[in-house]
């Protein structure tokens, strides 16, 4: 991390600071920082962008023979959008790839015994993988 100035003298002045660390290897960096808030990114690669969208496809293509209930299957057009809204750009937030993922997920447990569900899991684990979310 670089900064000329410690962080209490940015306090002092009223000043909000910005700290941008690359190459993290996801530690905690605004542990014990009252008022801070970390976001950690993923760089995508063609690869990760073509995993997300490859869920984010099966599931929109295969989301009504899933056998959910009506409420879960109305979520779907949002998930779908967002996952397709974070493949499109060079950087995602790795949390929201999570809670992306871990939705869709419970959408594929939830039709476990279907081969379609089955087939969303296996496409929701290799997304997973390819991102370094496992």
């Amino acid at each position: 991390m670089e900064n000329d100035r410690s962080a209490s003298e940015d306090r002092a002045a009223g000043g909000g600071m910005n700290i941008t660390v690359t190459g993290s290897t996801g530690i905690n960096d605004a542990s014990n920082s009252p008022g801070a808030t970390q976001t950690v990114t993923v760089t995508l690669t063609g690869e990760m962008r073509r995993q997300i969208l490859t869920v984010a496809d099966y599931l929109d293509q295969t989301a009504a023979q899933l056998g959910a209930p009506a409420e879960e299957l109305a979520r779907v057009p949002q998930l779908v959008a967002e996952l397709r809204i974070a493949a499109g750009g060079p950087a995602a937030d790795r949390g929201k790839l999570r809670q992306l993922l871990n939705t869709a997920r419970q959408l594929a447990i939830g039709a476990a015994g279907a081969p379609l569900g089955a087939g969303l899991e296996a496409l929701i684990h290799q997304a997973a993988r390819a991102l370094g979310l496992l």
